[in-house]
């Protein structure tokens, strides 16, 4: 929004002459600072989200990492609609994801989503909040290739999808899908949300498509379904976790009994 802000012949921007957007592709390498209400303009003038068409790509190296971050854990830019990124050897950092609309009923939600193919991508210092539709942190793959080398980090993730809903909403903080593995998920707080705190869930039959994920020191509670939740997947740590207070699921369905750690399958 800064007057001047141009993508035209404005490769990397700087504080007096900004780009107005996140290049979809970005080099190793690269350190990419964002400030202000941070949104994909489809055209329209109204926020939209850096999701399918239009995913970020990142493509770091080991000895040259591609950083995206905030300026600091105290100056975040707030990220108006949903991410879904790529790639490899990255760290986003000192984020705060949000709902686009402010109303919490419609648009996008506040959503950061690993898919794939991705490896070594962290995600850290960050607050990830939606609205009413849903929201959270996903790692998944929906395709063949795989999604491996995550560390999701020290992250607040908070207020995605309806609490009051009698639906099974499933909209989790945390979500760990199919053909993931090697991650660790650590030191996160995830509350209010209307599924579980954190879940793992690669799909029926595909317990071994998901697996080698540790999951510690994090704080889950006040939220639906279960605190950690763990479905169709193999060797799962969960240590040192704190989980309290979590709700029962009001599903029309017959809904879900509170509980602090469940598995299934």
């Amino acid at each position: 929004s800064c007057a001047g802000a141009t993508d035209s012949s404005n490769p990397y921007g700087t504080p007096a002459l900004p780009r107005k957007s996140i290049p979809f592709s970005i080099p190793a390498g690269a350190v990419v600072e964002l400030h202000g209400n941070i949104y994909r303009d489809g055209g329209t003038g109204v926020p939209a989200s850096y999701t399918s068409p239009n995913n970020i790509t990142v493509n770091g190296t080991a000895s040259a990492p591609v950083f995206v971050r905030g300026a600091s854990a105290s100056d975040k830019p707030k990220i108006i609609a949903g991410w879904s990124v790529g790639g490899a050897y990255a760290i986003f950092e000192n984020l705060e994801f949000a709902d686009a609309d402010g109303n919490l009923t419609t648009g996008p939600a506040g959503k950061f989503s690993i898919g794939s193919p991705s490896d070594h991508l962290v995600l850290r210092d960050s607050d990830v909040h939606g609205n009413l539709l849903g929201g959270g942190v996903a790692v998944a793959s929906w395709t063949t290739a795989l999604t491996h080398d995550i560390v999701i980090y020290n992250n607040m993730v908070h207020d995605n999808g309806d609490m009051a809903s009698t639906a099974d909403q499933d909209a989790h903080g945390i979500f760990v899908g199919p053909n993931v593995n090697h991650i660790w998920i650590i030191d996160n707080t995830s509350t209010r949300n209307s599924g579980s705190g954190i879940v793992v869930n690669a799909g029926s039959g595909r317990n071994a498509d998901t697996h080698h994920i540790y999951i510690g020191r994090n704080h889950a509670y006040n939220t639906q379904q279960a605190g950690i939740g763990i479905k169709q997947s193999s060797d799962v740590i969960i240590s040192q976790n704190t989980v309290h207070d979590i709700l029962t699921n009001p599903s029309t369905a017959g809904g879900s009994p509170s509980k602090g750690i469940g598995f299934q399958y």
